[in-house]
């Protein structure tokens, strides 16, 4: 008995300490499962080669619970780690192996760090994991194939890697639960694992911009039911697309841009019907991306019952035939792009079409024609708008209504700017004001045969780029382009932009305008973002405005084919950013600044085709250009390589010069000057003994101011205008028109005048003109075609280039002689108080000849309006006007010369002689001593006696 109750005491005893231990290992274990946790975190923290946020340093410490740790999550069953997020970290170094200890772990994301190396094989230990991702790191070696063995894994991600070589077949398992697959941005290469097309459960294929080959399976949906997305873009897939597509019913991606498909877009896609039906059964289809691949065929009207696409993109294909109106029917539609394609034909858009939420349309680089359909402004969420490289003709809707427009490119196409006529305005630029957030217009390359309105002014602020080149674009260039405050970069080049005068602001100077706008572009503080301007190949003329340098900001800079005078200003070289300059093909004179050194980064530069002088700056990056940035350039000088001669050449070239220079004044010029004066002295006493002949003129009363002279006196005087006196052929403007000829062009070495005014015209008592008053007459050397002076003329009379900076040449003479006809016709001198800086003499004529109004500037008298003979003597009066005008041309290479004035004003004869002579009155005028003329009509004493005008005695031509 007693014997059996020990026993049964014993027996409790044990089973008591069985259970006891069976808890304490329990309760080990748990321990040390954790403490595993806490060793293998802290093993991989010590790989952690750089934690830039002190996010490990702050919180992983061994005295605090691994649960507690920033990134980690913890099971509440048994406190193991089942989650370790560390996304964004910024950290750098490797994976540890230890990692593969953490059992328990269902969700790996060490994604958006700097981690490398590969992936360890311990990782494959994770059995429970169901998300990884490693995206955006710099991992590199294969894929591990253990991935496929991962049971219950849902989302493997690997995007934006470096990770090579084969996709595992693995992953493709039978048995696998995956369901997205991301392997963009990596360098993978070989075919997609088939198996991967035969996981029902997989939801997202996503495997862009690799280098895969091979083609899609033509089973690709059988096994896809819950396919939401397939993006394949960016490898070398060829062959056709699968028509199978079909079956994938769920799906709201399918991107294959830029690979190699070829062929048909699949008829096949949906029971057998045309491929816009099949494809249409895809009803969920929001992104169809079918860009850069190798597409022929048509689009089908079918492709309009994609009821829920949002974008579409064909770009860069051979597709051809019309776009179908469907197209612009899908009312979800946000984005269509159909440019670099074969497409023809025109855009038959209804008037009514709504485009409720499209905002990018893409036409551009087909081959569509017609009319811009005035429908496409319903299109009020529109804000991009590229239709260029097409045949689109007629004229520029009205875009006022598209007011989130950003960018409008219409370039090379057919286009007009009005439908009126041509030379007008622009209208649909003044619609774009509507468009305040405009930042991109180009309509380059369209025949708009019209004029920039001041409304480009009223631009948005927020536009950047401004390109309007070989439009046929005419008249100035507006102020108000100022305004545009945001504006890089403007290119007007290759139009017929002048200094004419628009109509609502005729008294503006042409010159000044550009000017101007130089001045306004790089003056205005609120412009000096702008780093492009190409004014080039226009018939732009004037200075190049010291104020460019307020346009710091500057790159690039084209003012090339124009006709731009006077000196490259100093201040380009404070332009410190310039990269490019072209100032070739002007009239520009001067030395090439040395400030240009200043640019270090000038990488084209091109001043050929000028005038420009002196030595070619050496350093900077001036060492880099080559002798065609200084091309046709007389008189330059510098080193070798430009092609030039050398500067010490020049200077003894100069002193050769001057040395003929002086030999000619000591041995030539001392006997030409006393043959003149013999001649002037001979000239005098002959003209004193037929003075002496003639009767003295009646002293006049002071009160009476005025002898009127019949018309029979004039008859006498002149012989009856016969055809053997000067008077009689067009008289005494053709007198001194042959005497400047003569100064010009008849001697080996020209003489220049150098101060043609009335006061300077001699009358003999035969009525015929001579030229007087040479002090200030300029003598050429031979082939000398300018000189220097500062010796100044009559203000009014001489020409722009000598009153500004000196230069004495024929020109000026021919200048000074179109003035002087000006004044004879109009009886108005070129400094009357009417005229100013803003309106000159020749503005004033150049407007009436322009506007067919001579008869309101002629001289009063002149032209009578109840005369018979009024038509022909206003085309006398206006050929007159013409020639008078081709003198007067700014620059003085586009003067006529006294050659063709002499043949030209001879020419003007016939037009003299059948107008009908009428009586003259020839006055004198006691208290200045002048001979004037009261009125006439005849047209020969039109040309001729408004000459006389008589000065005492000078030398004589």
């Amino acid at each position: 008995m007693d014997n059996s109750c020990f026993s049964s005491v014993l027996s409790l005893l044990l089973l008591l300490n069985s259970n006891t231990i069976v808890l304490c290992l329990a309760t080990t274990f748990n321990i040390n499962s954790t403490n595993t946790d806490q060793i293998s975190l802290l093993a991989f923290k010590k790989t952690i080669t750089s934690d830039p946020y002190a996010i490990l340093a702050k919180n992983w410490s061994e005295n605090v619970s691994v649960c507690h740790w920033i990134g980690v999550t913890c099971g509440i069953k048994h406190q193991r780690v089942i989650s370790l997020n560390i996304s964004r970290f910024d950290f750098s170094g490797t994976l540890s192996p230890h990692l593969g200890n953490l059992t328990f772990l269902r969700y790996l994301d060490i994604s958006s760090n700097n981690f490398t190396g590969n992936i360890p094989s311990e990782l494959s230990h994770l059995h429970r994991l169901r998300r990884i991702n490693l995206g955006f790191n710099t991992f590199t070696g294969e894929i591990p194939s253990w991935f496929g063995a991962l049971p219950r894994l849902q989302q493997l991600i690997l995007k934006n890697n470096t990770f090579s070589g084969r996709i595992p077949g693995e992953i493709g398992n039978s048995n696998s639960s995956l369901e997205i697959v991301n392997l963009d941005y990596n360098q993978l290469t070989g075919s997609i694992p088939y198996g991967i097309f035969n996981i029902s459960s997989i939801r997202e294929i996503t495997i862009m911009y690799n280098y895969i080959l091979g083609t899609l399976p033509s089973d690709i949906c059988n096994n896809l039911p819950n396919l939401v997305r397939l993006a394949l873009s960016g490898n070398q897939l060829e062959g056709r697309i699968p028509s199978n597509i079909r079956k994938c019913r769920n799906i709201e991606v399918l991107s294959l841009s830029i690979n190699r498909f070829n062929g048909k877009i699949p008829s096949e896609i949906g029971s057998l019907r045309p491929i816009p039906n099949q494809i249409m059964n895809c009803t969920s289809l929001k992104y169809l991306r079918l860009a850069n691949n190798y597409l022929t065929g048509e689009l089908p009207q079918e492709h309009g019952n994609l009821r829920s696409l949002e974008f579409f993109s064909v770009y860069n294909n051979s597709l051809s035939g019309s776009i179908p109106s469907s197209m612009f029917k899908i009312p979800t539609l946000k984005v269509l792009e159909l440019s670099y394609n074969q497409f023809s034909g025109s855009l038959h858009l209804p008037w009514n079409l709504s485009f409720s939420n499209l905002e990018e349309l893409y036409l551009h680089t087909n081959g569509l024609t017609g009319e811009i359909p005035s429908s496409i402004t319903n299109a009020s969420k529109l804000t991009i708008l590229d239709m260029n490289e097409n045949s689109f003709s007629g004229s520029i809707p009205d875009f006022g209504n598209l007011r989130l427009l950003q960018w409008l490119n219409l370039r090379n196409n057919n286009l007009s700017g009005s439908t009126e006529s041509p030379n007008q305005e622009l209208g649909f630029i003044s619609s774009l004001t509507n468009c305040q957030n405009l930042t991109f217009l180009e309509i380059s390359e369209n025949p708009l045969n019209g004029i920039l309105p001041a409304s480009i002014g009223n631009l948005s602020t927020s536009l950047q780029m401004l390109r309007a080149r070989d439009c046929n674009i005419k008249g100035v260039i507006p102020d108000g382009i100022g305004n545009l405050s945001s504006l890089l970069r403007i290119s007007l080049s290759q139009n017929e932009l002048t200094g004419l005068i628009s109509p609502k602001n005729r008294k503006i100077n042409a010159t000044a305008k550009i000017i101007s706008f130089l001045g306004i572009v790089c003056g205005i503080a609120s412009l000096k973002v702008i780093n492009g301007i190409d004014l080039s190949s226009n018939k732009l003329s004037g200075y190049i405005p010291s104020s460019i340098d307020g346009c710091q900001s500057l790159e690039f800079l084209s003012l090339s084919n124009n006709k731009f005078e006077g000196s490259i200003p100093e201040s380009l070289g404070n332009v410190r950013g310039l990269s490019s300059l072209d100032l070739s093909n002007n009239n520009l004179s001067g030395l090439i600044p040395k400030s240009l050194e200043n640019l270090r980064f000038l990488q084209y530069f091109n001043v050929s085709y000028n005038k420009l002088e002196g030595e070619i700056p050496t350093n900077g990056s001036f060492v880099n250009f080559t002798a065609q940035s200084f091309v046709n350039n007389s008189a330059l000088c510098g080193e070798t390589k430009f092609r030039v001669p050398h500067c010490t050449e020049m200077i003894i070239r100069r002193s050769i010069r001057r040395k003929n220079v002086v030999r000619f004044m000591k041995y030539i010029l001392p006997p030409f000057i006393l043959a003149i004066i013999l001649v002037i002295v001979i000239v005098v006493l002959t003209r004193k003994r037929k003075l002496n002949k003639i009767p003295p003129l009646p002293d006049i009363s002071p009160n009476i101011a005025w002898r009127r002279v019949s018309y029979i006196e004039i008859v006498r005087g002149t012989n009856g205008f016969s055809e053997t006196n000067l008077l009689g052929k067009g008289g005494f403007a053709i007198d001194v028109a042959l005497a400047l000829e003569y100064l010009h062009h008849g001697h080996t070495f020209p003489v220049v005048h150098c101060d043609i005014k009335p006061n300077n015209v001699l009358l003999d008592e035969d009525m015929t003109a001579h030229l007087g008053d040479f002090g200030i007459a300029k003598l050429f050397d031979e082939g000398e075609t300018m000189v220097q002076t500062k010796t100044l003329a009559t203000i009014g009379y001489a020409a722009p280039e000598y009153g500004s900076e000196g230069k004495v040449s024929t020109n000026g003479d021919v200048y000074s002689y179109g003035i002087l006809l000006l004044e004879i016709f109009t009886r108005k001198k070129p400094t009357n108080d009417m005229f100013s800086e803003e309106m000159s003499l020749k503005d004033w004529v150049h407007e009436a000849l322009q506007e067919n109004s001579v008869t309101e500037i002629v001289a009063p008298d002149l032209l009578a309006r109840e005369d018979q003979h009024l038509r022909t003597k206003e085309e006398c009066v206006s050929s007159i006007f013409s020639l008078a005008v081709k003198c007067l041309a700014l620059l003085p290479e586009e003067r006529t010369n006294m050659i063709q004035i002499v043949a030209l004003s001879k020419g003007l004869k016939p037009k003299l002689w059948r107008a009908p002579a009428s009586t003259i009155c020839l006055v004198h005028d006691r208290r200045d001593n002048k001979h004037k003329i009261e009125s006439m009509s005849n047209m020969a004493y039109i040309v001729s006696i408004c000459m006389l005008i008589l000065c005492g005695t000078k030398m004589m031509v």
